[in-house]
């Protein structure tokens, strides 16, 4: 059977007629028991043998990552010098019709008319070799030649007379020495066989990857070759076969698919997203394109590979602008080609090395701009949104990340879901780290009180409210999960808080479902937090005087999670137009548990039982103005003016005076010095959004006693 490719180049098209592979003639299908692994063949030399299952997927820190496109390559070949290789996931030993086919096609294909005996290694711990000692002997008897098992260290010498040599998912490393014989021995006409099941490598060795570490992976290296660390799944129900060989199974090289690209981009022009919508073979081999392009990004294969891919997105981006440009959204009608930008870029920003400098060339190349801009160089978050999210949408997410306390924030992509139709054909924009989704509302449009019928309302921005929720999520995934103290503080606080939801500042929620559903535990208190932390604060105390402590506990695992170890934390709120985090200032005993805050004109006093728990509360708060009303409360009803939002009246005191003394002084400079260039609302004193030199002239034009 012969399959004709079209590839197009600048000259036009040209017909080049692929064989199909020798050792797949005769076989339908390959099946074998147990679990598989993938396998990436990135040097075009590699082709594709064999291929199958649904899809393949991986466990992040923020869940299973699909990995999707062409289904998933098992098997290999090349030709390296004189000899031959195959790399494959499993050792295909199971007595199956096509298995036994494929197994005689491949010892032929090896062997290459080369006499001698079929050998496989047992001295580094194969994991398969057990099963394919029975299943190798009667093979080399049908091929008419003779089979051993060979121990010990591989050299030049015991492979002299050897045909085909069979390296069957190994757990040892082969040293430098018999790699360099192994290779040599094959570059000079022998035939090798590697098998390496990735997903059990990293299962049984946390801390090593196989496309990196796995001794199959490491005995290939410098053919283009890797072991995938993730597993293959199939559709519920359905058999675990591999059907697609030959020329339909794609072997992962970048190469191919950047060539698969260009190759469509010549055909259609800049008349490619219709045409992607009307034709399904070329939407097929555009998506597949693009995810065998994004595979290096989401299985961590190793750097020359990852530069291979990044290398073909700055080719695509560069030879066809109208496709990848950031100029503006593309058409909604053509989701193909729309997700294919957004794919490329993420892609792109992934595999982009993680500092300052090398973001803002991204982002400079795709004249991101303003909080777009800030988000991606500051926090590396890219915004997957067609290019449609608003300036005020933008500011809403770098405000609230800008609030947290640096290197907190470890998330890859922020998505609008609603901008990003799916298609007719499922076409994946994931990558290795976390993702959140927010949606497209105007800010502005929405509001929600995030607060119980028990608490002051303070109705939220919606749009801020939920990106504030989604970002807490990629927070507890990457750093509160991770931080063994506050892993187990925050399992602990659920446990203890039970399924009674008054036993939660959330309490708006059916009974148990913080329990059933632990991941919203604090991101939902993100909700509230970023309405106004005073009140998550004053809820727990009224929650507390009425019996419940589990509340003010949960504010206090807040308080810490953003004091991130330091006598300050932020609560941020609403209390004008903009809203604006203020710096909040802890005392702590000597295990480091709060014993106050200072919040404004408030203060909030803990003392602890000998169980470890809140034994007591209280929230004292000035009243400045005599009117009989607490300052805060004051201010959170509109009865008095507090236009830096940091909790203290405006005609009380001036706000140049930083630290409250009664008078500009030196306290101030240095209070506004420290904070140069922050986003601090107490000493944003013109509130352009940043302590700078306007700043330091306002304080400076107000020194000496205050006049408030």
């Amino acid at each position: 059977m012969r399959t004709l490719i079209i590839a197009l180049f600048l000259f036009g098209p040209v017909v080049v007629a692929r064989a199909q592979h020798p050792v797949v003639t005769g076989v339908t299908s390959l099946a074998q028991d147990g679990g598989h692994s993938p396998i990436i063949a990135d040097d075009p030399a590699w082709t594709g043998l064999v291929a199958g299952g649904a899809s393949s997927w991986i466990s992040t820190p923020c869940g299973e990552r699909t990995l999707s496109g062409p289904a998933p390559l098992v098997a290999a070949a090349r030709s390296w010098g004189s000899g031959r290789i195959i790399f494959t996931a499993r050792d295909w030993s199971s007595n199956l019709a096509s298995n036994a086919t494929f197994r005689a096609n491949a010892a032929t294909w090896l062997a290459n008319g080369r006499p001698g005996p079929l050998v496989w290694t047992t001295g580094h711990q194969e994991w398969h070799g057990s099963s394919s000692a029975s299943v190798l002997p009667s093979l080399a008897s049908s091929l008419g030649r003779a089979s051993y098992g060979l121990g010990g260290t591989v050299t030049s010498n015991s492979l002299a007379n050897v045909a085909v040599l069979y390296v069957l998912d190994p757990w040892a490393n082969f040293t430098d020495n018999e790699r360099n014989a192994i290779m040599q021995w094959v570059s000079n006409g022998g035939g090798l066989w590697v098998t390496a099941l990735g997903w059990s490598w990293n299962a049984y060795h946390p801390g090593t990857t196989a496309e990196s570490d796995h001794p199959g992976t490491r005995l290939l290296s410098g053919t283009g070759a890797y072991a995938a660390r993730s597993n293959i799944t199939w559709a519920s129900g359905q058999q675990q076969v591999f059907d697609k060989l030959g020329a339909n199974a794609h072997s992962g090289s970048v190469a191919l698919a950047r060539d698969a690209l260009v190759a469509l981009h010549t055909q259609f022009g800049t008349g490619i997203g219709p045409a992607l919508e009307q034709d399904a073979a070329a939407r097929t081999s555009f998506i597949n394109a693009h995810s065998v392009i994004a595979w290096g990004d989401q299985l961590g294969l190793p750097a020359t590979r990852t530069a291979a891919a990044r290398d073909a997105c700055n080719q695509l981006r560069t030879s066809f602008p109208a496709s990848y440009n950031r100029g503006g959204a593309l058409p909604l009608a053509q989701p193909t080609a729309l997700r294919g930008r957004e794919r490329l870029w993420r892609t792109f920003t992934d595999l982009t090395a993680d500092t300052v400098a090398d973001r803002t060339a991204v982002a400079a190349l795709a004249n991101w701009t303003g909080s777009r801009l800030a988000i991606y160089r500051d926090y590396g978050t890219v915004l997957v949104d067609d290019q449609r999210s608003s300036a005020v949408q933008q500011q809403a997410i770098l405000s609230w990340m800008q609030a947290i306390p640096p290197g907190r924030v470890a998330l890859e992509a922020i998505t609008f879901s609603q901008w990003l139709p799916a298609g007719q054909t499922a076409f994946d924009l994931t990558g290795p780290g976390c993702q959140v989704n927010v949606f497209n509302m105007a800010v502005g449009s929405s509001s929600e009180n995030p607060f119980p019928t028990d608490s002051t309302a303070r109705p939220c921005d919606l749009f801020s409210s939920v990106a504030a929720h989604e970002v807490m999520h990629a927070i507890d995934s990457t750093w509160i999960t991770p931080t063994t103290a506050f892993d187990a503080r925050r399992d602990a606080l659920i446990v203890d808080a039970g399924t009674d939801p008054m036993n939660y500042l959330r309490s708006m929620f059916q009974t148990g479902f913080f329990v059933d559903n632990p991941q919203e535990f604090v991101a939902s208190m993100a909700n509230q937090w970023v309405s106004e932390g005073y009140l998550v604060m004053r809820l727990g105390r009224t929650r507390f005087t009425a019996g419940r402590r589990q509340p003010i506990e949960q504010a206090l695992f807040m308080a810490d999670v953003f004091a991130s170890g330091s006598t300050t934390t932020f609560f941020r709120g609403s209390t004008t137009a903009v809203p604006i985090a203020r710096s909040v200032q802890l005392t702590r005993d000597g295990t480091g548990r709060i014993t106050s805050l200072r919040d404004g004109t408030t203060t909030f006093q803990i003392t602890y039982g000998i169980d470890g728990h809140v034994s007591s509360v209280t929230e004292a708060s000035d009243d400045c103005n005599g009117n009989g009303i607490a300052d805060a409360m004051d201010i959170l009803t509109g009865g008095v003016a507090d236009a830096n939002a940091d909790m203290i009246p405006d005609a009380c005191v001036c706000p140049q005076d930083i630290d409250r003394s009664g008078s500009v002084d030196g306290g101030d400079l240095a209070i506004l010095l420290g904070s140069w260039g922050t986003t601090s609302g107490t000493t944003d004193l013109d509130h352009n959004g940043t302590t700078d030199a306007a700043d330091l002239a306002v304080l400076l034009a107000a020194w000496g006693p205050c006049a408030g």
